[in-house]
């Protein structure tokens, strides 16, 4: 079952205690043999460029940006909050596994339920591919993107994804 949900921030000290740490993750190598780097996940600052017709990318969001969007909705009368990430269930195993950052790990008890703990303590569905002989599913990002594919099953039992 696939568990992709958002997680929202509501401070900017919030944004930059994960911002920090993805920072201080560097690219990792998980539980899985998936080879990503924390900091792509971050969101970043956009803006439509009518001269070419493109979007340019101005960077991580910063403190300035974090207040402007949250004064904002204060006088919409909502509360203050952004997204932090949307992210699939591989990358929020090491979140589970790694992340210090108590709002992420609240969010994603609240998220996975009965399961976190499977996940803490190793018992994951992922987990048990290995046990049971088979290879890890695997996944790469390209430009922010997540594609998710599989190895091939070594048995004629099982599907995979190509």
């Amino acid at each position: 079952m696939a568990y992709i949900d958002k997680t929202y921030f509501k401070s900017y000290e919030q944004y930059k205690e994960v911002s920090d740490w993805c920072h201080q993750q560097g690219t990792i190598i998980d539980d899985y043999g998936n080879k990503f780097t924390l900091t792509d996940y971050l969101p970043r600052k956009i803006k439509f460029n009518y001269e070419t017709g493109n979007f340019d990318d101005l960077g991580e969001y910063d403190e300035a940006y974090i207040n402007e969007a949250f004064e904002s909705q204060i006088k919409e009368g909502r509360e203050p909050s952004l997204m932090l990430w949307n992210t699939g269930s591989l990358f929020d195993v090491y979140l589970i596994r790694h992340c210090p950052v108590t709002f992420v790990q609240e969010r994603l008890k609240e998220q996975y339920s009965d399961a976190y703990d499977k996940i803490l303590n190793r018992e994951y569905v992922y987990d048990r591919y290995e046990r049971n002989g088979l290879d890890n599913p695997h996944f790469a990002t390209d430009q922010n993107f997540l594609n998710v594919s599989a190895r091939k099953c070594p048995t004629k039992s099982c599907s995979t994804v190509s």
